[in-house]
């Protein structure tokens, strides 16, 4: 793999991969062994220091792991109040989405003129209007908030499966099995296995720039791999911020499908030590298939 020629941008020690401690990982907030609902420094925050301390730190909005982005995120629990895709502990209510967001001043204003002791005919008339009145989505402000201006890049490699067949994988740890698109197993005929009610696949996936290196394994037939990364394509001219990297997908910044997930079955054996690190882009993770790149990126 190539590397850089700055120390102080490459770093192959520990502290710079997920930090653990007798195989539990640290709060990224803290420093401390424990999940970060768990946090004390976390709880005693605003909900606006919470919001921005998950999207600095990189955790899923959905359930608060470390290991993936609210994107790839397959838990159905969601948020106890409003049962939306986000953390009970990242709900968002109407009074707090008025100090939080921007161009409510005015809802502000007027919801404190409205008298205290409305009478009944004008209570039964604010009910009418809020049946009509279309519904403010908190999971649509929870978006902007955390990622506005801002392009999710997920992690992605590369791989080839055989001579002729490329797929494009997701590097998934919050995911508990590997998982294969059911529609790209279909269009090159890949070999199925039906037990019960779940269909699997045995796979042998290789390294695009060196045939020797390659890992096998089991992957779920799935139908729910129906996602893009990033949402929006990067300029073409990305690349530049990664000099002398080795993609491990070559078409990072593109926004294109998912053929397979790598997870955390897998995921252990796919990384290796090394982490590319710049203020103010994504980083760069060296992988057994190259570097994969990820985080967030200015718009």
């Amino acid at each position: 793999m190539p590397k850089s020629n700055s120390s102080s941008r490459i770093s192959h020690s520990r502290a710079n991969q997920a930090p653990h401690r007798k195989g539990r990982f640290l709060c990224r907030l803290c420093q401390r062994p424990h999940p970060l609902r768990l946090c004390r420094k976390f709880l005693d925050m605003t909900m606006a220091d919470r919001l921005n301390a998950v999207r600095r730190h990189k955790y899923c909005v959905n359930c608060l792991a470390h290991g993936h982005s609210h994107g790839t995120c397959f838990s159905d629990r969601g948020c106890h109040h409003c049962h939306k895709f986000h953390h009970t502990l990242l709900h968002v209510n109407p009074k707090l989405r008025d100090q939080l967001l921007p161009g409510n001043s005015s809802s502000r204003s007027q919801s404190r003129s409205v008298s205290p002791q409305p009478s009944t005919s004008t209570r039964s008339n604010y009910r009418a209007v809020e049946r009509t009145r279309p519904a403010v989505s908190s999971q649509g402000s929870l978006t902007s908030l955390i990622h506005k201006n801002t392009i999710i890049l997920l992690p992605t490699v590369l791989v080839r499966i055989d001579a002729k067949v490329m797929a494009r994988c997701l590097l998934d740890s919050g995911s508990l099995v590997s998982r294969i698109a059911r529609g790209f197993a279909d269009k090159h005929k890949i070999a199925r296995l039906t037990l019960r009610e779940e269909t699997i696949c045995a796979l042998t996936l290789y390294s695009r720039h060196d045939s020797s290196v390659k890992i096998e394994g089991t992957f779920r037939v799935d139908n729910r791999i129906a996602m893009k990364t990033p949402l929006e394509s990067l300029p073409e001219d990305y690349h530049k911020h990664f000099p002398h990297l080795l993609f491990a997908d070559p078409d990072f910044h593109k926004s294109a499908g998912i053929d397979i997930v790598i997870g955390v079955d897998l995921y252990p054996r796919v990384m290796s030590e090394g982490v590319y690190s710049r203020s103010a882009l994504p980083t760069a993770q060296s992988t057994i298939f190259g570097w994969a790149i990820y985080g967030s990126c200015s718009n």
